[in-house]
């Protein structure tokens, strides 16, 4: 199932905010004209509880729902308005099915400022005029999924939060939509002129056993190849990361004519001992076994690979803090 029919049908879709202060975090969509009790009661299960609306910032303008902060807000922060409930028809506007029907209303082209009442507990989220272009946030990307999906342009927002108490980052993210049966995708994806290279395609997350200690394996399909990441902990900006292009010889069957296995398993210790990190598993291109050490090329790569980068920042690692390469460090 697509986002768009995922949207179009009244199911969330988790979103990664990967252009954010907090690279990767989960955000719950709901198209909000499809939003019942039911679906507003999982929304606040699976958040913090704090539940907004993305509207066109020029539909506030008209339903007199101001900014929450007069003035611009930051690059970077999220542009709460006003908090609103509806006037008729609900109780307190705390419980699930008052929650509902208020934002059922604000995707109603027919909402007039009259029906609203200020505060009240739904938090609207004011999304830029020029869209993913201005801003490439949660709130644009929620409306540009309604456009696609050809549903009136509002749509719920709450940002996922694990067993922790903490907002779930992508790893989580991604784990609570499998096993909900939910799409992720991220706002870059959405954001990415039409033409440009193919968005990434992420499989379901699977815990492996290692000796160095359990990783959580993700595989990445650019188009082209099918990558692999094994996770370790909970990372995020700065965190270790190696990456590590495959080497037949020497990853599947052992081979001791070139570094490249003893380059991995370090990579695994390390972070296994460390507890928190990466390491990035590229396919790499069709090549024959090598022959010797000064002729294979595989096995680590330096920083800046480009496709290792598409799939870090896919998961929220900004800025990754690389692993000595062992190798390198003794010779």
């Amino acid at each position: 199932m697509t986002a768009g029919q995922g949207l179009t049908g009244g199911r969330p879709v988790v979103l990664l905010d990967d252009a954010g202060p907090h690279p990767g975090t989960g955000v719950l969509v709901v198209a909000a004209a499809a939003v019942d009790p039911a679906t507003m009661a999982f929304v606040v299960r699976a958040s913090s509880g704090v539940v907004g609306v993305a509207l066109p910032e020029e539909r506030l303008d008209a339903l007199r729902v101001p900014p929450q902060v007069a003035g611009a807000a930051g690059p970077d922060a999220t542009a709460f308005a006003v908090s609103v409930d509806l006037r008729r028809g609900i109780t307190t506007g705390i419980s699930a099915r008052d929650r509902a029907a208020t934002v059922r209303a604000l995707a109603d082209p027919a909402l007039r400022p009259d029906d609203l009442v200020r505060p009240g507990h739904v938090l609207p989220v004011r999304a830029r005029a020029g869209g993913l272009a201005e801003r490439p946030r949660p709130a644009e990307a929620a409306l540009a999924l309604c456009e696609a999906a050809g549903v009136q342009p509002a749509a719920v927002l709450a940002t996922l939060v694990g067993a922790d108490g903490d907002a779930a980052g992508p790893v989580a993210a991604t784990a609570f939509a499998t096993g909900h049966g939910l799409t992720t995708l991220a706002v870059s994806d959405l954001a990415r002129p039409s033409g440009s290279r193919p968005p990434l395609r992420r499989s379901a997350p699977a815990v492996i056993p290692t000796r160095h200690g359990p990783f959580t394996a993700i595989a990445f399909d650019d188009g082209a190849a099918e990558h692999l990441v094994l996770v370790r902990g909970n990372p995020g900006r700065g965190s270790a990361v190696a990456v590590h292009e495959e080497c037949l010889a020497a990853d599947v069957l052992g081979s001791l004519r070139c570094g490249c296995a003893g380059r991995l398993d370090s990579a695994l210790a390390a972070l296994g001992r460390g507890g928190c990190g990466a390491v990035v598993l590229l396919r790499a291109p069709r090549r024959g076994f090598a022959a010797d050490p000064v002729g294979c090329t595989a096995g680590r790569r330096p920083p800046g690979d480009p496709t290792a980068d598409r799939i870090l920042a896919d998961l929220g690692l900004t800025a990754p803090t690389a692993l000595p390469d062992p190798l390198a460090d003794a010779g």
